[in-house]
């Protein structure tokens, strides 16, 4: 297609733009994830980053704009946005520890020599042309927006769903009032597809050309074929599971956690997982009781601030 104007543009920069991690109960691997934030926390706050209580899907704990780490009873979450995400992925590989992905964002920003007035209607009218994708494939979500800094994308997909994909004015975004001229295309994998994609990540070298291939493949099955992405090689993206019912939901799950149950059990923790069984059980048969959770989420920041303050004086 070729819609970014000028000569072939060029890689400004790829890689992880979001990562998501849990890891379950309180041992040697969420004590060292719990290290890696502790000295992202004390690096961030050395240059002005403020530490703020943050809640995040029933996980509670200190966070920066950036980065939040929480716990609940079961175990623990780490979550890292923007550049951080890339370093976190790559630190989180390199000491081998062991965690869940449930969400990964793969990003991919390019560099155009002149600035095409409405790029992001080009990109929504060749993913909706009439004879360019079979009608399963296309995309039911397909939205043009303009953001708050006079930047315009679009989005592509529902983003509930396992992998949405976004493109948008970077330049704008980062208000960059001259040169260069940033377009950013971004993937948003989640549940299965991040798991999946996060293997991948554990067995490549190279993140970042992992990241080139993800996002490529992506917009290539939605018909969005730019020139820079020629040189990229695509990759077989995972596919979409549709589960219907609480029958499929139940088999879902244990597809999803059947083999760490049972390496933990392996490990000695059998009390551990039928007392965590046990009380998700008995949180699903009682009424709610807002004060209780608000109780129960005070001390889950508490235990999480805690466990950084300490590691963060281990140092």
């Amino acid at each position: 297609m070729g819609q970014l104007g000028g000569s072939k543009p060029l890689l400004w920069d790829a890689g992880i733009d979001w990562v998501t991690l849990t890891a379950p109960g309180r041992d040697e691997h969420t004590e060292a994830l719990g290290q890696l934030f502790a000295d992202l926390f004390d690096h961030e706050q050395e240059y002005g980053g403020q530490l703020k209580q943050q809640g995040w899907s029933g996980f509670h704990g200190p966070a920066t704009d950036h980065l939040f780490f929480g716990v609940k009873d079961w175990g623990v979450m780490a979550r890292a946005s923007s550049s951080i995400a890339n370093q976190v992925a790559k630190e989180v590989i390199a000491r081998d520890i062991e965690c869940r992905c449930t969400r990964l964002d793969f990003q991919t920003t390019i560099q155009a020599e002149t600035e095409i007035a409405g790029f992001a209607d080009l990109q929504r009218a060749a993913i909706k042309a009439p004879a360019s994708l079979k009608k399963k494939a296309r995309p039911r979500d397909i939205n043009l927006y303009e953001s708050a800094d006079g930047g315009s994308g679009i989005s592509v997909g529902d983003r509930s769903s396992s992998r949405c994909g976004r493109i948008y004015n970077k330049s704008a975004e980062q208000k960059m009032k001259i040169a260069p001229r940033l377009w950013r295309y971004e993937v948003e994998f989640k549940e299965g597809q991040a798991r999946a994609f996060w293997k991948t990540c554990q067995e490549s070298t190279e993140l970042e050309t992992l990241a080139q291939r993800a996002v490529v493949s992506y917009f290539n099955t939605v018909n969005i074929k730019e020139a820079w992405m020629v040189d990229v090689e695509p990759m077989r993206l995972p596919s979409t599971y549709r589960q219907t019912g609480d029958a499929k939901a139940m088999e879902w799950l244990l597809t999803l956690v059947g083999g760490t149950i049972e390496r933990l059990a392996s490990r000695g923790h059998e009390d551990w997982l039928r007392h965590w069984f046990e009380s998700c059980i008995a949180r699903g048969l009682e009424k709610p009781d807002p004060k209780g959770a608000m109780r129960s989420a005070d001390r889950d920041a508490a235990e999480a601030t805690a466990m950084i303050e300490r590691l963060s004086r281990k140092r």
